[in-house]
């Protein structure tokens, strides 16, 4: 277990799994879900509504499991972007069953024990496919054993809690079948069954947080860069140290500033103090501390770094700025690269009166134009985008790929306007 963060053991963290699916972001999902069905109805409604309701599961693991214990929010990128990734889990799901049901029926006497086992890697399944997105790479039996021994004996425990939360579920089902009117069950089923997954996927994505130096090497995706492990650890101060063991927020919090504010250009350091802000909901701190981290990592072109800090932040809607003009394109770059496009044009939008007649403005505005066109279909506003530099920078060394560019639209333009 990492003790960098004292990450707290999942077994002692039990109600604060229940909380989480009180929380206002998933109440939100479920009540919107809840309200769909109501407006909707229908067996096939409710049956893609709990679909979503599993996507929205899954963002929930994956969010865990990088630490960020907040639940997501019912945003755009929540629910539509990689929505496959639901049906291939329950893909995934349906040809485990059909497998071990097969399997097991076919070994009599023997095939009950490997029918238990067999659901009792269930968890194991489902972690190294929201991990890994990858069908046949879920389906490997070694990953499975290999996330379960990992983890040792506390798998049991994760497997009784979710067996336990399940008979919750359960429970509550009958309690609204027994009670409720019959047009109201498919909508407090949705719900209900909404709530229990962003439970139940919050447990797992935190194990695989708790666990992350042990699965570090099964994942070929989302765990790569939590595989580093120091056996020295060189920014583990007695004093944080014991503040860590004590429990004591402020004081790690305190302690980790001042060792940046002696070593400022120590990413590591950095890191760590977001990591801890992150995971211990200091969202007040995080606010002013994601820009100051951000910038550190675009002065040493750790843009990849950078913009997953910068998304993280849009995502909580505390949106901010880069401190060097010279930064925006390479963060747009990437930004697009992970289909965040609408986001990259929020950025470099205005981008001209935070920096008045800069140079950089041409090479932003020309990537904004190529976002805008390609990406969104707004070729209107692409054209603006070029126009106002070949205007205002007329003698710039790009002003020849935007002409160029500017062209291509119109050309573009003149084609659908004949057609």
């Amino acid at each position: 277990m990492d003790d960098t963060f004292n990450i707290t053991p999942f077994w002692n963290r039990i109600p604060k799994f229940f909380l989480y699916g009180l929380h206002k972001n998933p109440l939100i999902v479920a009540g919107a879900l809840v309200v769909a069905s109501l407006v909707f109805g229908g067996p096939f409604i409710n049956l893609i509504l709990l679909i979503v309701g599993l996507k929205y599961g899954t963002e929930a693991l994956k969010r865990s499991m990088e630490g960020d214990l907040t639940p997501p929010g019912l945003t755009s990128e929540v629910i539509n972007h990689n929505f496959g990734l639901a049906l291939k889990l329950i893909f995934v799901f349906a040809i485990y069953i059909y497998v071990l049901a097969k399997v097991s029926s076919q070994l009599g006497v023997l095939g009950y024990p490997i029918y238990i086992a067999g659901l009792l890697l269930i968890p194991a399944v489902v972690i190294s496919f929201v991990v890994s997105e990858e069908v046949f790479y879920s389906l490997n039996p070694a990953n499975w054993w290999h996330i379960a021994s990992q983890i040792g004996w506390p798998y049991l425990i994760m497997v009784a809690f979710l067996f336990f939360i399940n008979v919750i579920n359960t429970q509550f089902l009958g309690f609204i079948v027994s009670i409720f009117p019959r047009g109201l069950i498919g909508p407090l089923f949705v719900g209900i069954n909404v709530y229990f997954m962003a439970v139940m996927f919050h447990l797992l994505g935190y194990v695989v947080l708790q666990y992350h130096e042990k699965l570090g090497g099964f994942s070929p995706t989302a765990l790569a860069e939590n595989t580093e492990i120091k056996k020295a650890d060189p920014f583990m101060t007695p004093t944080l140290k014991r503040f860590l063991q004590e429990e004591n927020m402020s004081g790690v919090i305190n302690e980790m500033r001042s060792m940046i504010a002696s070593n400022p250009h120590e990413l590591e350091l950095h890191r760590r103090l977001y990591t801890y802000l992150k995971m211990n909901g200091q969202h007040a701190e995080l606010k002013d501390y994601a820009p100051i981290y951000f910038n550190r990592l675009a002065e040493t072109n750790r843009f990849t770094d950078a913009t997953a800090i910068y998304l993280e932040s849009v995502n909580r809607g505390e949106a901010f700025f880069p401190d060097h003009p010279g930064d925006y394109l390479p963060v747009m770059k990437e930004l697009r690269r992970r289909h965040a496009s609408k986001q990259a044009v929020q950025l470099a939008q205005g981008f001209h009166k935070r920096y008045p007649n800069d140079t950089y403005v041409p090479e932003v505005y020309l990537g904004l134009a190529q976002i805008l066109s390609e990406d969104l279909q707004r070729d209107d506003l692409a054209q603006q985008a070029l126009n106002f530099v070949l205007n205002h920078f007329p003698q710039h060394p790009m002003v020849p790929q935007v002409r160029q560019y500017l062209a291509v639209l119109t050309r573009i333009q003149s084609t659908n306007t004949a057609t």
